[in-house]
């Protein structure tokens, strides 16, 4: 079973929210070398003033932040410019369409992103946090959009 969070754009409902609660406990416990994972397009671009004091923090605590994405091949130096241009900590850049692969092989225990299809391969250990924007979820009807591959009625 997979468990996923969804990050609300108030900041009051981050604060409530798991993240906050992840920060919190990664820096007051000093959770050591916390490997956290981060899809950038419409996850870290849609919520950029949250993932850059998330980022920060978890950086401060000693933890290594994976930027994962499935841009163009051979553009991480610009990925990497447009990180630093909208001011988010990172350590590594990754480009993948295997995200789940990777994630596992760099034994990342937490992982953010707003597509469902990633989340599929990944093990109970693998904290998911989904991110709600306009691609994944219908603010006018107030539900979410899933595929049966992704998704089922309960």
């Amino acid at each position: 079973m997979v468990r996923v969070l969804v990050v609300i754009p108030t900041l009051s409902d981050v604060k409530r929210s798991g993240l906050f609660t992840l920060c919190f406990v990664a820096l007051q416990k000093k959770i050591q070398d916390m490997k956290i994972g981060l899809d950038l397009d419409n996850c870290i671009t849609a919520y950029p003033s949250f993932f850059r004091v998330f980022t920060e923090a978890m950086k401060k605590a000693g933890h290594k932040i994976y930027i994962i994405t499935n841009r163009e091949p051979g553009t991480e130096e610009q990925i990497k410019t447009e990180l630093k241009e909208i001011g988010i900590s990172f350590d590594h850049v990754k480009i993948t369409a295997k995200k789940a692969q990777y994630i596992l092989a760099e034994g990342i225990e937490f992982y953010a992103d707003d597509v469902d299809e990633y989340f599929l391969e990944l093990p109970p250990s693998v904290a998911v946090f989904k991110i709600r924007e306009p691609g994944n979820f219908c603010f006018r009807d107030r539900k979410w959009c899933y595929s049966d591959r992704t998704g089922k009625k309960i």
